[in-house]
């Protein structure tokens, strides 16, 4: 899944930010990749200090909506400046006229 993936968001508990040995291999695989990520930590409302959040790791509580919106910036910010996939790019030019043939079965 890694192969085709633009961004990728890690949700934990908040109350658990502790990293297991699997999870440590999945943000190693992203950066090894280099596929943008944000670790999102839920439950945010459970804690009596939350922490700053940072460009990664962002503190949020989907039960009050707490650093929602900032999450969706961060997620927003983490797309890919440029597509760099054609499908006919390659063949065509500006100006070009051309035909898509579609089957309907």
């Amino acid at each position: 899944m890694l192969a085709i993936t633009d961004i990728a968001v890690l949700v934990k508990d908040s109350t658990d930010v502790i990293y297991d040995d699997k999870e440590t291999e999945i943000i190693d695989k992203l950066k090894a990749r280099s596929i943008p990520y944000v670790i999102v930590y839920n439950k945010c409302e459970l804690l009596s200090n939350l922490p700053e959040s940072t460009d990664k790791e962002i503190y949020v509580s989907a039960k009050n909506g707490h650093n929602i919106d900032k999450l969706k910036e961060i997620i927003a910010n983490l797309k890919p400046k440029e597509n760099t996939l054609k499908m006919v790019g390659d063949f065509i030019n500006k100006g070009d006229i051309v035909v898509f043939v579609t089957p309907i079965d």
